[in-house]
């Protein structure tokens, strides 16, 4: 196997405005490109496939966890529950 083909399946972490508490992991589960929001060490959004999953326990934790969420996912925390209640947003233990 090539370096350069191990390389491309190891995931990128980026910090969130300089936060060194908030980041966005992406890389590749069996072929599929997943894009992960950590906020202080906890899994908060996956985003796999099409699909996007919220941690049932930790989503809205705080004040600090639910702005860089929002920042995210692009969209206001009103927007986040709405897709939550219609289904486009499944919750699951991300932890």
């Amino acid at each position: 196997m090539r370096i350069s083909t191990i390389l491309t399946e190891l995931p990128t972490i980026e910090n969130i405005d300089g936060s060194q508490f908030q980041c966005v992991i992406t890389g590749y589960i069996k072929g599929k490109q997943y894009t992960l929001f950590r906020s202080y060490q906890s899994n908060i959004v996956l985003k796999i496939d099409g699909m996007t999953f919220i941690d049932e326990n930790k989503w809205d934790f705080s004040q600090t966890t639910s702005k860089f969420r929002n920042k995210f996912l692009r969209e206001l925390g009103s927007e986040t529950l709405a897709k939550i209640e219609k289904g486009q947003y499944k919750f699951a233990n991300l932890n």
